[in-house]
């Protein structure tokens, strides 16, 4: 495993110069194909987050505008800029350096750079600077304040963090849709939109880690659905989970 894990980044960089820098095939829906950095070739499986992939397609229309939190390369940024093509926009927060390198290369290869906009901001619920750990690998388990337990802890990255109610209203945005896959800080994300969250307007997606969550499963849950509660929202499973709230797996705030 050790071995193909410290080959990864040379095969990757040879298929960059056998496909002469144009990337990858991503056969996206079987009508419409994209063009991948070699480095994230993995998100080309059909089956990935298959259940959240079809909720969001089925809604997202075109003209919408779709913030992405936690982007990491671009999985559903690319895909909601196809789905509210031709005037929607996606605004796509990824603080991880290398996971934000290998996004802006698939925007580039895609050319919808004049409709995915990428922010280097980490976002919670207070503005300020914290420490992004795995900020040098594109795991998808980078996260700010602590270390993810699944990866060692390494030497973290120092990033700006913004909420979303202030980013949004800084750029005077009204998003349609909000997805959110922070690897257990989902309701510090969400307590920093609460502007959003009472707006009815406003739809969310959000990945759920509650092994993650520093104040235990039960007591995170609570405060959610405290929050949830005051904003007049309440939440729907996408992936089979039994208690939305507590479980893993991804659920809807529509």
């Amino acid at each position: 495993m050790n071995v193909r894990r410290s080959l990864e980044p040379l095969y990757a960089r040879l298929l960059h110069y056998l496909t002469l820098g144009r990337g990858v095939k991503w056969d996206v829906d079987g009508t419409t194909t994209l063009r991948i950095d070699p480095r994230c070739r993995w998100i080309r499986n059909p089956s990935y987050e298959a259940d959240v992939v079809q909720y969001l397609r089925a809604r997202v229309r075109p003209g919408d505008c779709c913030i992405d939190v936690g982007a990491h390369v671009g999985y559903y940024a690319l895909q909601m800029a196809l789905w509210n093509a031709p005037a929607g926009r996606v605004i796509a927060f990824e603080p991880n350096p290398l996971a934000r390198d290998v996004l802006a290369e698939n925007v580039r290869l895609n050319n919808v750079a004049a409709r995915i906009t990428i922010v280097p901001h980490a976002v919670s619920n207070a503005a300020g600077r914290a420490p992004l750990f795995d900020g040098t690998r594109t795991s998808g388990l980078s996260r700010i304040g602590a270390p993810n337990p699944q990866t060692a802890a390494g030497s973290p990255i120092d990033v700006e963090v913004v909420t979303l109610d202030a980013y949004c209203t800084a750029h005077d945005l009204i998003p349609q849709w909000v997805l959110i896959d922070v690897e257990g800080l989902e309701l510090d994300v969400l307590a920093g939109a609460s502007g959003l969250l009472v707006d009815r307007r406003v739809s969310f997606v959000v990945e759920m880690h509650p092994d993650l969550w520093a104040e235990g499963r039960q007591a995170t849950a609570v405060r959610l659905e405290g929050l949830l509660r005051t904003c007049g929202r309440s939440a729907i499973p996408l992936t089979g989970q039994r208690n939305v709230l507590e479980d893993y797996g991804t659920m809807a705030i529509p």
